[in-house]
Formats: C-alpha cells, sequence, structure tokens
C-alpha cells in the first residue's frame, strides 16, 4: 500500500505543478499575504518579541485560498471526466487512493505557505520581520509547522468536498469558506481587531520548550484525521459516486 500511495501523490504532485490552478491560487494567496503584512505593520505594529507570532497569522489568514485550490480539484475532475470508475476499478484500496492525493495537496500547500512567508516578511519590511537574535527566527520557524496543522486539515477538508460536490468550483468554494472561517478564528475573532490569536493561544516561547497548550494543534489534526477518514469511507460509497455530472 505505502508504493501505491506515493505512486498516487508523485502523479497528483506533477499534475498539480503543471496547472493553472496551483499558480493561479498562489498568486491569490501571494497578493493576500503581501497586502496583511504591510497593514499590520501600520494598523496592527507588533512588539519586536512578537512579530514571529504576526508572521503565522499573516500565513494563517492567507492560505485558504492556495489550499482550496490544491485539495478541492483531485476527485472533482476524475468524477466529471468519468475517471473516477476507472480509478475505483482499479486494484487500489481506497485508503490509498485518499492518501496519495492528500500527501499531494499537502506537499503544494505547505510548499506554497514558503513563498508566503517570504512575501509576506518582505512586504512588512524591516518593522515586521522577527529579529535574527533573541531566538525569533527559530521561533517564527516553529509557529509556522504549528501553523501548518491547520493548513493540513484544509487539504484533507477541500478532498472530502471534492467527493461530495459534483462539480469542482463547489468543492472549492465549500473548502475555502470552511478554511476562511477557520484561519479567522484561529488568528482571532476578526483580523486586525483580536488581541489573541493562534500563535498567541499556542505561546510559541513554551511550545518550543515543549510545555506549551497545545490544544489548537490536536484540534487541527483531529480535524484533518476526520475529514480523511470521512473521505475514504465516502470513497468505499462507490454507487453514491458513479453518478455523472448531468
Amino acid at each position: 500500500m505505502k508504493s501505491t500511495v506515493f505512486v498516487i501523490a508523485r502523479k497528483e504532485l506533477s499534475a498539480g505543478l503543471r496547472g493553472a490552478s496551483f499558480w493561479l491560487s498562489l498568486a491569490v494567496s501571494a497578493a493576500l499575504a503581501a497586502a496583511l503584512g504591510a497593514l499590520f505593520v501600520r494598523l496592527r505594529p507588533a512588539p519586536a518579541d512578537e512579530r514571529a507570532a504576526r508572521l503565522v497569522e499573516i500565513l494563517l489568514l492567507s492560505t485558504p485560498p492556495l489550499a482550496a485550490a490544491v485539495s478541492s480539484g483531485p476527485f472533482a475532475r476524475e468524477r466529471a471526466s468519468g475517471a473516477l470508475e476507472t480509478l475505483l476499478a482499479a486494484p487500489v484500496s481506497d485508503a490509498a487512493a485518499v492518501l496519495g492525493k492528500f500527501l499531494a495537496a499537502a506537499a503544494l500547500c505547505l510548499g506554497g505557505t514558503l513563498v508566503l512567508a517570504l512575501v509576506a516578511a518582505a512586504s512588512a519590511g524591516p518593522l515586521g520581520l522577527p529579529r535574527p537574535d533573541g531566538g525569533e527566527i527559530r521561533l517564527a520557524a516553529i509557529g509556522l509547522a504549528a501553523a501548518s496543522a491547520a493548513q493540513l486539515s484544509w487539504c484533507a477538508c477541500g478532498l472530502f468536498f471534492s467527493l461530495v460536490s459534483r462539480r469542482e468550483g463547489g468543492a472549492a468554494a465549500a473548502t475555502l469558506v470552511a478554511a476562511a472561517a477557520s484561519a479567522i478564528v484561529a488568528a482571532g475573532e476578526l483580523p486586525f481587531t483580536a488581541p489573541d490569536g493562534f500563535a498567541a493561544h499556542l505561546d510559541l516561547v513554551q511550545f518550543a520548550l515543549g510545555i506549551a497548550d497545545t490544544r489548537p494543534v490536536f484540534a487541527f489534526l483531529s480535524a484533518a484525521a476526520f475529514f480523511l477518514f470521512a473521505a475514504v469511507r465516502m470513497l468505499e460509497s462507490r454507487f453514491w459516486l458513479l453518478r455523472r455530472n448531468p
């Protein structure tokens, strides 16, 4: 099963890099990250020791379009083209198919997030960059790794919606709404006004020491596991999936 998962992941990753939706969504998310980086510096300037947490919040708020685009297409496109029937008839387990597509979507999303981090840091300028001293760069890396749990949950959610929705656009819209809502909650009740966001609740300093409250990370990882399980069960219901688009 392991080799099958990686074969599917490589195929989906290659298709995603060749497709226009990934690059378009990356451009949209990059523009959003640049705008948020510039606005945060002007409207909510952060103290030097809180800039790493601010960078994490910017990434949380700018990543949903990217996650929705890379995760909501695989099954929806195959279902629309009729290729899903071929996949279901192939000697591939449902779990392997879901996990392979999930790994590809997660790789595209997390790889794009690194680009968004550079864009957000560049747009924020010297006043928004974490200081190289005092461990701020290390805290930013830890915060990015912790926030990746949210992106994994969005990718799993997108795969589930791509199985439920008849069209890729509908799956992408549903995923975008769910991801954006959870990102706003994670970053704070409202952008620019909430004093305590995901990074504040996580407390990056304590997290680095291994004594932090990691419930936000656990919640996102639990959501990812739930949506992956639901996607596998949905794929097992083959008779429901074999309905073609009108």
